[in-house]
């Protein structure tokens, strides 16, 4: 989200003395193994990812604040010390600190970090702080520099929450009126807790990173994130990656606490010989766990990688936008520069979502597919559903159009695909009939299809814009469920599906034009799921062929348009083609 204009006066912290917790001497009468069991508490729904990013997208310096209220009572219940703070931070941070205190504008424990690649901050503080219960809640939160628009680690939340607070350049703002309902992403690190009852070892393989297809018998760099889910103090981790007939071993030898997480680079593992779909395994497990909670300390994660592509017929550009939703003309504008710069700007296919708040072109399948992808500001959109650097050094799924060039187009449409896709349709002007069948080859048997009916050259109202806007690539129609229907294969990998769709006289306020019109079909992974959710294969087919709706808005000028000084060559060209 852009929250330009939103503050504006300079942040400086005055550091003060509050009573709720003190700094207690080098002995807090913590014992080392209670030093070494640790509990996380606070804003985490999706543990080890963040829900959004946001920042202010004027490439400006700022200086962030992000402060979450705690309660004393829930933070008793888990232990009986607070060690640090665990934070998820967007890109390019300098001058980091977190802290403590009742009044966030005047935190009482200050301290400095360095911001570490890898999104959650993991910062103990040099002593731990007593926690009682018969002192008062308290915020903790922190505060950092950046140029970036991707920096504060954010989930959303069901209603506005009143514990929730942002600063930029120093003046405060509860976060739900800065930017809708949501959670800050982070969490008091706890100690000295009774933990007998919760996982003792757990461990967690995420964020996998390899390339989605290879070509057979290449070799890929794998890297992994390993993170401590369990109490205890897990040591020495073995992480296997296999794939196909090969595998590669390497050893954590860092000791890591609850929340805290290492990356594991891979050497060099080969794809394998055989054409097709492989499963590419991580295994985490810890080899000398000292108790019998051992069966829980392993983890496993499967990715699927391809080793048969096929060229792409279309980029797919999602967009996310709205009626009320002032800088989307210009993020369209940059978006539409961007496609026509490519060397065929045919293979661009474009869906303009309506989610930014409920307009007159809303519907409930774009709605889905936000949430599914996180969509959650405006304006925005991805390509192919694949995450991509759009100028920040780190990979994001969802960003601003305003961002795209012609040649992050070109690279996506490079991509290899996993799928073959045809559409093929009969349009009947008399009975408005439409019948579409979408046939092709896919490599992946757990393959969607999604199929829509957009709409361009539509007049209607638009912040941001000067006088009446025109809104290109609206949903007027799904032909499938948001989410895409799953497809039917034979044994070979083929489909066939077929829809009939009457294109009714109006779509809300607006007419429905059909020479105005086009089928959109994509095929795609499980869109749920953000290792599987890519896009495979698009394209797109104009509901009236090309010459067939020529003649069809020359009839509508025909009998619409008065002869005048101003529009005779229009009125003689719909002439010429009617005749």
């Amino acid at each position: 989200m852009n929250l330009k204009n939103l503050f504006k006066a300079l942040f400086a912290f005055v550091a003060c003395i509050v009573l709720f917790v003190a700094c207690e001497p080098k002995n807090t009468g913590l014992t080392e193994e209670q030093k070494e069991e640790v509990y996380l508490v606070g804003n985490c729904k999706k543990i080890g990812m963040h829900g959004s990013l946001m920042g202010m997208a004027d490439g400006k310096n700022h200086t962030y604040s992000a402060a979450s209220l705690l309660s004393m009572e829930n933070l008793t219940e888990k232990g009986t010390h607070l060690m640090g703070i665990r934070a998820y931070i967007g890109d390019k941070v300098t001058n980091a600190t977190v802290w403590v205190g009742e009044d966030y504008e005047n935190p009482t424990t200050v301290k400095e970090f360095t911001y570490k690649e890898g999104g959650w901050q993991y910062i103990l503080f040099d002593e731990p702080l007593k926690l009682n219960v018969n002192n008062p809640d308290f915020y903790i939160g922190y505060t950092i520099t950046t140029n970036s628009s991707s920096v504060l680690g954010a989930e959303s939340a069901s209603k506005s929450q009143k514990t929730e607070w942002i600063a930029i350049d120093g003046t405060w703002q509860l976060l739900s009126k800065a930017a809708g309902n949501a959670l800050w992403s982070i969490q008091a690190i706890v100690t000295g807790g009774d933990y007998s009852a919760e996982n003792q070892h757990d461990l967690v393989v995420e964020n996998v990173v390899c390339p989605k297809s290879a070509t057979a018998g290449e070799d890929l760099n794998v890297t992994c994130e390993v993170r401590s889910a369990g109490i205890k103090l897990t040591k020495n981790i073995d992480v296997k990656c296999t794939f196909g007939g090969s595998s590669v071993t390497a050893t954590i030898t860092e000791p890591l606490m609850n929340g805290q997480s290492a990356i594991v680079v891979f050497p060099a593992i080969k794809a394998p010989n055989a054409g097709g779909l492989s499963d590419l395994v991580v295994l985490a497990e810890e080899f000398n766990a000292i108790d019998d909670k051992t069966a829980d300390n392993k983890s496993k994660k499967s990715l699927r990688v391809y080793t048969e592509t096929t060229p792409r017929n279309c980029v797919l550009i999602e967009q996310f936008t709205g009626q009320d939703c002032p800088n989307c003309p210009g993020g369209a504008k940059q978006m539409t520069t961007s496609i026509e710069g490519m060397n065929n700007p045919e293979k661009a296919v474009w869906v303009a979502h309506h989610t930014y708040y409920t307009d007159d072109f809303s519907l409930n399948e774009s709605a889905v597919i936000a949430s599914a992808l996180s969509a959650n500001f405006a304006p925005a959109c991805n390509l192919n559903r694949i995450p991509r650097d759009y100028g920040t050094g780190t990979e994001e799924l969802i960003w601003h159009p305003g961002y795209s060039t012609t040649k992050m187009l070109e690279d996506a449409l490079a991509e290899p695909g996993l799928a073959t896709i045809e559409i093929n349709r009969t349009y009947n002007a008399e009975t408005r009939e439409l019948t579409v069948e979408v046939k092709g080859r896919s490599i992946d048997s757990k393959a969607y299809i999604t199929t829509i009916i957009t709409q361009s050259g539509i007049e209607a109202r638009q912040s941001g814009a000067t006088g009446t806007y025109t809104h290109n690539n609206a949903p007027r129609a799904f032909l499938t469920a948001g989410k895409g229907d799953k497809l039917e294969l034979d044994a070979d990998g083929n489909y066939v599906v077929t829809y009939t769709y009457t294109i009714p006289e109006k779509v809300g306020k607006f007419e429905c034009l059909p020479e105005n019109m086009a089928v959109v079909a994509f095929v795609h992974g499980n869109i749920s799921s953000a290792d599987e959710r890519l896009v495979y294969n698009a394209d797109y087919v104009t509901v009236v062929p090309e010459v067939d709706a020529a003649v069809m808005r020359a009839m509508t000028l025909y009998n619409e348009v008065e002869v005048d000084m101003f529009n005779v060559e229009l009125k003689t060209w719909a002439e010429q083609v009617c005749r």
